[in-house]
């Protein structure tokens, strides 16, 4: 090999050295500069949050959202037409989280379950998914009940065949009952 062939050589390792160090360091920077453009939107996102929840704060008195918490429902386990309770519970002033579970009943017990949180303006809250397809849900708060229906029939919730949540759910006390999977499978369930 002659010494112009290892001097090519060489300057194209050292060219593939210099090329991979600028690569990984532009790399580097890239992503720095991503992590800190994520950062500061989660803190303008909590920043906003905060601001709406002061606001929500005014909007509602703790009297008025806590007669809305609690735990409703319909039926009865076993009866023909099935059985459903919802529980209602504040997460953040005028942000309730709410989770139904509805049950068709006999012959075939088919049941759906699905859980969020919603936003109230002048007692009606509505939640909208796209998870199974489109579920668009609105909740009327009334005085002892909580009337939910779909929005524009958009019933695609992911429950079981014939099973929906649109009905009357009557007040059954003031006090939120945990129906999540995570409670039956990890503390109240056998």
């Amino acid at each position: 090999m002659s010494n112009l062939q290892k001097i090519v050589i060489l300057c194209v390792v050292a060219g593939i050295v210099v090329f991979g160090g600028f690569f990984l360091l532009n790399n580097y920077i890239y992503q720095e500069k991503q992590a800190e453009d994520a950062e500061q939107v989660v803190e303008q996102a909590e920043v906003m949050e905060e601001a709406q929840d002061e606001e929500r704060s005014q909007l509602f008195s703790p009297e008025e959202v806590n007669a809305y918490v609690g735990t409703y429902g319909y039926g009865n386990v076993g009866e023909i037409g099935g059985s459903g309770i919802l529980t209602i519970r504040e997460t953040r002033p005028g942000i309730l989280f709410f989770q139904l579970d509805v049950n068709r009943g006999p012959p075939s017990y088919n049941m759906g379950y699905i859980e969020g949180e919603i936003a109230l303006n002048e007692g009606i809250a509505t939640y909208t998914t796209n998870e199974y397809g489109v579920c668009a849900l609105a909740f009327q708060f009334e005085e002892d009940k909580l009337v939910v229906s779909y929005i524009n029939e958009q019933d695609d919730c992911g429950f079981g065949g014939n099973v929906h949540a649109n009905r009357e759910y009557l007040k059954t006390s003031p006090e939120p009952n945990d129906i999540s999977p995570w409670y039956w499978k990890n503390e109240g369930g056998e």
